[in-house]
């Protein structure tokens, strides 16, 4: 986070500021879909070949989008997400800072583990060399993609010390939201060869044509995916690095 130092009087530090019910109804909303899906799942895998490490992946996914959901609703909250940075001063905004850093963490993880669970899934259904190369091949990507993420995030502000505000002493050594923008592309094309790759292997399978359209449409479900990110880089646009709290929501929902 970069602002201008104003310190001032706070105004409605308790409240929930622009968008703040809009943004915890999703929060809320998406955990709850998220975690009735993570347990069907867990109990249909019992049921019939067992719990595989895609399953313990996506289980793993889920808790760290909950650290994040958390980070987000703290930053809500008591990070004063929805309100100008100029109405506060630099104590007022310390909660802010410190869990944008651990949001970012904590997203970095939760859009990472879900992709390495579809392909170890991938590799379960299709146990085919190709599939095996490119199961190793993208989970390199998506290691060193979780890297950069928190590395970079790490040097954003020089010393450390510095990204729990923006009044300690400090330069900046990358351009956050030019960063972003960059990773956010680059998850987008990974989601859609993450999408593509299921469609190469399912019409070869000797069944109906009926049933391999079901069959592809279900794995199209990871579409959604797709959209949602596309969405994000759009709204990252909107991010005003010198107005942090005011700009960050758009893109957090």
């Amino acid at each position: 986070m970069m602002a201008d130092k104003s310190p001032s009087t706070p105004v409605n530090p308790h409240k929930l500021g622009r968008d703040g019910v809009a943004a915890l109804i999703v929060f809320t909303f998406l955990t709850l879909l998220s975690t009735l899906a993570v347990i069907a799942r867990f109990v249909a895998r019992k049921m019939r070949a067992g719990i595989g490490w895609d399953d313990w992946t996506s289980l793993a996914a889920l808790t760290t989008s909950y650290g994040f959901i958390i980070a987000s609703v703290v930053a809500l909250k008591d990070g004063h997400a929805g309100y100008h940075i100029t109405q506060y001063n630099d104590q007022e905004l310390e909660v802010g800072y410190k869990t944008d850093l651990a949001g970012t963490w904590t997203y970095t993880f939760a859009i990472a583990l879900p992709k390495i669970s579809a392909l170890i899934m991938y590799s379960r259904i299709f146990p085919v060399r190709s599939l095996q190369i490119w199961k190793w091949t993208l989970g390199s990507i998506f290691t060193g993609y979780v890297i950069a993420g928190l590395v970079t995030n790490m040097l954003e502000l020089s010393p450390l010390e510095a990204q729990r505000g923006s009044w300690a002493p400090h330069f900046t050594s990358i351009q956050e939201k030019p960063f972003d923008i960059i990773m956010s592309i680059i998850n987008i094309v990974l989601d859609i060869v993450i999408l593509a790759i299921p469609q190469t292997r399912i019409w070869k399978l000797q069944m109906t044509a009926r049933r391999k359209i079901l069959i592809s449409l279900l794995f199209l479900l990871w579409g959604l995916v797709c959209i949602s990110s596309v969405m994000r880089t759009i709204s990252l646009e909107t991010l005003n690095t010198r107005d942090v709290p005011y700009t960050i929501l758009d893109s957090v929902i």
